[in-house]
């Protein structure tokens, strides 16, 4: 009996320590996996920074994009020096997105293009992932934090493009219906607040992501104006007290950059993305309609079938209306960016908030039964494996890990076939570029150097800041950014200048050349520089002549045959502007033209154009042109061997025009033809002069 006894009470003893420990692990675990999203968000950051900023290996460059990869390391680099977007030069993005790209190089002392590369990702896709679990708090809290895991996940490792705009343009959303939903007298201030500075803040980030967030307030508003009836007093004295909040931030803002009254910032940023549409536009490929329709259509199924059973008392804010609504409007405004510039680099961002629309919707279901619960969480995962086919929204977080893993090489090493510069292992061919480049800047001890058209890498490769008033002059595009671009020049007068020559060293953005993109710059160029050296990869080093520019000279005839003339539109095709002739040698064709547009331009995107210039020898050559609508404008053209056009830097005229073929110009046709079935087509086209011109130096 004792012996049992004392059984019993050892057994008792052990399942009352049991007990304690586990009601100890509870204690412990419970709040870890209560709050399991936020663990893996923080997890995940921690991960993508460790690799990114501790591991040493040189960055693997199998191919340095001298376009967009130029405009990122310059803008970091831009920040290690005190260099503020906005302030000191314009560009579509802002300082808050230079503070992200810039702020690792400054904190490790490191600004080699290698590091650059390597780190100017890190807060970006750092602060993606923290909105995301954001508006997974804010639009799920009442979810089961499976629920706000799962949404996590699939959006940061499948939905997610990393391209920080849009997300923010989401998070605005999620905090805005969220103080709509608690929105009284007393709050009323305090949401203005926070709203005023979410707006001026996603200004900052970028133009198109303050000009949707703006957006965002207003339809936010209006539809909690429609739904809210009780409380249309607070929400009027809301969207006053933010306006006014918006307007004092602006001038803040302004004072921060030097003079509370001067509005450059804010211009330039309106003016690069109103010219985005006309400026930049890409032809919407068939896969990329099809993905769009699809992502269309599912916004329209998913949000509309809430809706049929949405109330605005519901527990969970993706069954409200004011989210349905607000929702959808964001979802289908946010498509104006793909369809504008229509390659994935842009159709992914530009449908994130569609996608993440219909997550926040399947997962947000509020109190129904499991089987529907497991149906549409089952919907989300679909759409998911969807959406990871999409090259800009494939999981890269993980291949970026494979990658600097298994493909860098350790010590420092690089492959045979490339070869090592500022902690990065490029190719060959871009070594010599980079290398040479470097060591023809270094020979100036100017701090500045300018580079065209838009390889601003090189200037960063020697530790120079690539001076000009917007940060590439390929976008320099419209009256505004172009006088800016111009007046740095005259102010910074660098010593030494990189050409990249058309078709060997640049790119066409889009199938312009960088000549007739740029006029004004390449003839600032050729009027006060001279070749200095030959570099690698089609590149040349310019140093400025000031006795040059006295001696330049220009001269223009109009065509004796030519007549102005104004083409009504029947539809695409090619229109004949009829013969031409001069009288005299020329360099260059300039057009005065006008292309006339119905307003709902605005909500597409112009036509393509094309000027042919048919030759005395039968040739035809296409020239690919940029046009404002409804304004007027000049098109400049060298009508011959483009890849020849270096030449014009040579110190002796006579050289300029040496061993390329000259046939005469004798007639001009224009060619008009939509990118792609949303494209809008001219109503006229007004051609008032085509000129000869020539240049020479006295």
């Amino acid at each position: 009996m004792i012996a049992n006894d004392s059984r019993r009470e050892h057994g008792a003893n052990a399942a009352e320590r049991q007990d304690r420990s586990s009601a100890l692990a509870f204690r412990v675990v419970g709040p870890v996996l209560r709050r399991l999203d936020a663990l893996a968000a923080l997890v995940t950051v921690a991960v993508i920074v460790s690799v990114r900023l501790l591991v040493e290996k040189p960055v693997y460059l199998p191919s340095l994009n001298l376009l967009d990869d130029s405009w990122k390391i310059d803008i970091a680099y831009r920040y290690s020096r005190g260099n503020w977007l906005g302030k000191d030069v314009l560009f579509t993005y802002g300082p808050l997105y230079e503070l992200m790209l810039g702020l690792p190089s400054q904190v490790m002392h490191q600004s080699d293009v290698g590091f650059i590369y390597r780190t100017w990702s890190v807060i970006p896709i750092a602060v993606s992932i923290l909105l995301v679990y954001g508006i997974g708090a804010l639009l799920l809290g009442s979810e089961p934090v499976w629920k706000r895991f799962l949404f996590l996940s699939v959006l940061v490792y499948f939905w997610c493009p990393f391209d920080v705009r849009p997300i923010v343009v989401v998070f605005v959303l999620a905090v805005l219906v969220r103080a709509m939903t608690n929105l009284d007298a007393r709050t009323v201030l305090t949401w203005a607040a926070v709203a005023s500075s979410l707006i001026v803040g996603a200004f900052l980030v970028s133009a198109d992501t303050g000009i949707y967030s703006g957006a965002v307030l207003v339809i936010v508003v209006f539809w909690a104006f429609c739904f809210e009836r009780q409380r249309r007093r607070d929400l009027v004295r809301f969207g006053l007290i933010t306006t006014m909040l918006i307007a004092a931030w602006v001038f803040v803002v302004n004072a921060v950059a030097g003079n509370v009254l001067e509005f450059r910032l804010w211009r330039g940023a309106l003016e690069a993305a109103s010219n985005y549409r006309w400026a930049e536009p890409v032809r919407l490929q068939r896969e990329m309609l099809s993905f769009i329709t699809v992502i269309v259509s599912a916004t329209v199924l998913v949000l509309g079938s809430a809706w049929m059973f949405s109330r605005a008392d519901a527990p969970a804010v993706p069954r409200c209306p004011l989210f349905l609504c607000s929702g959808f409007c964001i979802a289908i405004l946010c498509l104006q960016s793909g369809l504008v510039r229509s390659d994935w680099y842009h159709v992914g961002p530009a449908t994130f908030p569609a996608v993440a629309m219909i997550g926040i919707v399947l997962l947000g279901t509020g109190p129904v039964q499991r089987k529907t619960t497991l149906l549409l969480t089952g919907l989300a995962l679909v759409a998911s494996l969807f959406v990871a086919k999409v090259p800009s929204h494939r999981p890269w977080v993980i291949w970026l890990l494979r990658r600097n893993w298994t493909v860098q090489r350790v010590n420092g090493e690089c492959p045979s076939e490339m070869r090592y510069f500022q902690h990065a292992c490029v190719s060959v061919s871009q070594f010599l570029i980079l290398s040479r480049a470097e060591g023809f800047l270094k020979g100036s001890a100017d701090p500045k150097a300018f580079v065209f058209p838009y390889q601003n890498v090189l200037a960063v490769s020697a530790e120079k800041l690539a001076t000009g008033g917007v940060l590439q002059s390929y976008a320099a595009f419209g009256g505004f950014l172009m006088n800016q671009q111009l007046a740095s020049l005259h102010r910074d007068r660098p010593e030494l200048a990189i050409y990249g020559v058309d078709d060997v060293a640049s790119e066409r953005v889009d199938q312009v050349s960088n000549l007739s993109r740029s006029p004004q710059v390449w003839f600032y160029l050729q009027q006060n520089y001279r070749l200095d050296s030959v570099l690698s990869g089609g590149f040349v080093g310019l140093r400025r002549d000031d006795e040059r520019s006295k001696r330049w000279k220009e001269s223009r005839e109009s065509s004796v045959n030519f007549r102005p003339r104004v083409l009504k539109l029947s539809g695409s095709g090619t229109y004949d502007l009829g013969n031409v002739d001069w009288t005299v040698p020329y360099d260059f064709l300039r057009l005065e033209v006008r292309f006339t547009y119905p307003i709902w331009w605005k909500l597409s995107k112009p036509s393509a154009v094309d000027v042919l210039l048919h030759f005395s020898d039968g040739s035809v050559k296409v020239a690919r042109g940029v046009f404002p609508p409804n304004e007027e404008s000049e098109f400049w053209i060298y009508p011959w061997d483009e890849t020849q056009v270096w030449k014009y830097f040579l110190p002796d005229p006579k050289q300029w025009r040496s061993g390329n073929h000259r046939s005469a110009v004798t007639h001009l046709e224009i060619g008009v033809s939509p990118f792609d079935g949303i494209s809008v087509l001219p109503s006229s086209i007004e051609v008032r002069k085509a000129d000869a011109v020539s240049i020479n130096l006295e």
